[in-house]
């Protein structure tokens, strides 16, 4: 096998399936994907919020490492793509977050309830889309598009999210 025939690192595999998830769905409606080698990839960024568990060189923060897969994404979708992590305590749950922009909720520790609904459009307060209500798990994306709010609630242990805005939506 010749380096031109090297499949996709993982982090690759992992980017495209988001990216073809947030292209397909894009202001639709939610849509929850398990992307490929999702494991190996969130594996590394929960490890870097807790270096004593991981394998050196793990050193950075999990907000450090959600920013370097923020950027990559970005790369791969050909827009700005910031990134927010949350960090659930056991019992927390976030106030209701609305970017106003598409996103992508990625559970890289633990579990938690997300609630998302439509928020109701300027023009006459009309909701477009379903509400929803899923367990978000560790090796799943969930896309909202900009017309949908969340909150993160049902912590049963210590969690964090992260948190993808798209640059490119605006509600």
């Amino acid at each position: 096998m010749s380096v031109h025939d090297k499949p996709p690192d993982e982090e690759w595999r992992f980017l495209r399936d988001i990216a073809l998830c947030v292209s397909t769905h894009r202001g639709m409606g939610p849509a929850l994907v398990w992307p490929e080698m999702s494991d190996t990839v969130l594996r590394g960024i929960a490890e870097a919020d807790h270096p004593e568990e991981a394998p050196p060189p793990a050193l950075r923060t999990a907000s450090e490492m959600a920013q370097e897969v923020a950027r990559r994404l970005g790369t791969v979708l050909g827009e700005p793509v910031g990134a927010h992590v949350w960090h659930l305590a056991v019992g927390y749950e976030t106030p209701e977050t609305w970017p106003g922009r598409d996103m992508v909720l990625l559970p890289v520790r633990g579990g938690c309830e997300c609630r998302a609904q439509p928020v109701p459009q300027q023009e006459g307060g009309a909701v477009f889309g379903t509400p929803v209500r899923l367990r978000l798990r560790l090796g799943e994306a969930l896309y909202l598009p900009a017309h949908f709010c969340y909150t993160l609630a049902e912590v049963h242990a210590p969690c964090i999210v992260i948190q993808l805005v798209f640059s490119g939506t605006v509600s």
